[in-house]
């Protein structure tokens, strides 16, 4: 489904699964000289470098930890999503928990969102939330969740210093009643995107 917002194209994935929370949405951040797709599921989707017309394949946000049980536990957002849209005790099917772009749609409703930003620092700026609480999207056999929420921010803008660069900040919450130890995060990419690992091994893209 595609509906116009301003000046910008938003794009809802209207297939839902019927345990799932909240609205799979997708939107993107193209006032620079990129245009990402980035969504409220952990995955930011294919992009372009605009300038070269060079493809970014897709990429998503991996955390991992250790259990209190030993097991090795680790959650995705890319190359399938393991997370799910909104906040952990949100409704299933909340229309509130979707893609928030700053200036068309901003800015979170802080009676909802306390954690969420409400002043924008650049240009174009979105912000959403997902959490890995739904065992039925994690891979059978290792469907055991975390219990985080992430708070994602993007940040994109004309600047002309900046205009190569968009910004993605995580804040990830621990929802557990136990400290979660040996976490790590990173970023999963698709490495058969070889122009985009040139540029990683050299240091350019910081997971």
């Amino acid at each position: 489904i595609e509906k116009k917002q301003g000046g910008t194209m938003k794009k809802i994935l209207a297939i839902i699964p019927m345990l799932c929370f909240g609205i799979w949405d997708v939107d993107t951040h193209n006032v620079n000289n990129w245009s990402l797709p980035i969504t409220n599921y952990g995955s930011f989707d294919m992009g372009m470098w605009l300038p070269e017309s060079i493809l970014f394949a897709g990429a998503g946000l991996l955390f991992g930890a250790i259990s209190p049980q030993r097991d090795t536990c680790v959650t995705i957002g890319y190359p399938y999503w393991e997370y799910s849209p909104g906040l952990k005790r949100q409704p299933h099917n909340s229309q509130i928990a979707r893609i928030f772009m700053y200036p068309d749609d901003w800015p979170p409703p802080i009676d909802t969102f306390p954690m969420a930003p409400q002043i924008p620092l650049t240009y174009q700026q979105s912000w959403s939330c997902y959490n890995d609480f739904d065992s039925t999207l994690h891979i059978l056999g290792a469907d055991k969740p975390i219990g985080i929420e992430v708070y994602q921010t993007t940040f994109a803008d004309t600047t002309s210093i900046i205009k190569d660069v968009i910004y993605l900040k995580y804040q990830i919450r621990n929802c557990t009643t136990y400290t979660i130890n040996n976490a790590i995060v990173t970023v999963l990419w698709n490495q058969n995107t070889l122009v985009w690992n040139g540029l990683i091994l050299h240091k350019w893209f910081y997971p």
